[in-house]
């Protein structure tokens, strides 16, 4: 079966939903039934305090989540989805559609090359699961996410290289000294998972399109960074990750 064709039978969580239906009406911030929504985009909260922290971030992408160009009635053919985006060169992410191969092959090469610029031969493509449920101590349903971003070859591995510009659009998300920086363009696609995040099908992933729920989710893997310096809200990243982090690579 084509990627298209399962996704066009699942949109976004619906074959989790089917087992957990709360997850469609859990709030944003926090995992407790929502019974405020958002009067633009329909994403819910449990209370007006929640969605009041939320917004800082959750403006960044609000009116355009259901614009003309990126709203999910926009799509530009069967085997696009909706990504998140954190440019090099602008204050914040925005969306963009991408087409996508089926499994674990993730974005078209033609795709991949066009959103993160590849500036030499000598680096390579990169991909790296964003480990949700540790990053966010309030997750507790499954939300596949996975980070595209650049690396050098180094001794035959990709890593992150300090060779390309700051991303500035992920140094904006916190306070200045708060964040660690991170290097060249980086996109954020989202699959359908289980409770800890492994793709819910055998066959390959279900690629879906990216929601506020994941940029509020991939903010908080960027801030409960390890090596971050500080962090800006206690309360909400009591489980900063202390682990090594993984070995980059495809899921």
């Amino acid at each position: 079966m084509e990627i298209h064709q399962v996704l066009a039978e699942n949109p976004p969580y619906e074959a989790y939903a089917k087992t957990k239906p709360e997850v469609l009406k859990a709030c944003i911030m926090c995992e407790e039934p929502g019974g405020l929504a958002c009067a633009v985009c329909g994403t819910k909260y449990c209370s007006q305090e929640c969605q009041k922290q939320d917004w800082k971030y959750h403006k960044m992408l609000c009116k355009s989540s259901v614009g003309t160009e990126f709203g999910l009635d926009s799509r530009p053919g069967p085997d696009y989805r909706r990504i998140i985006v954190f440019p090099v060169d602008q204050n914040k992410p925005v969306w963009d559609w991408a087409r996508f191969q089926g499994g674990q092959q993730g974005l078209a090469n033609s795709e991949y090359r066009r959103l993160v610029k590849c500036p030499s031969d000598k680096f390579a493509n990169m991909a790296m699961p964003l480990n949700v449920t540790n990053s966010n101590p309030y997750m507790r349903f499954g939300r596949g996410l996975q980070l595209f971003a650049v690396g050098e070859e180094f001794e035959g591995l990709p890593s992150m290289s300090h060779l390309l510009p700051i991303n500035q659009s992920i140094l904006n998300l916190a306070k200045p000294g708060h964040i660690l920086p991170q290097f060249g363009p980086h996109v954020v696609a989202a699959f359908s998972s289980d409770e800890v995040g492994r793709p819910m099908v055998n066959e390959g992933i279900v690629w879906e399109d990216a929601t506020l729920k994941d940029l509020r989710l991939t903010i908080d893997c960027y801030i409960a960074d390890e090596n971050n310096p500080c962090i800006v809200d206690p309360d909400r990243y009591a489980l900063k990750l202390n682990n090594p982090r993984p070995m980059p690579g495809l899921l």
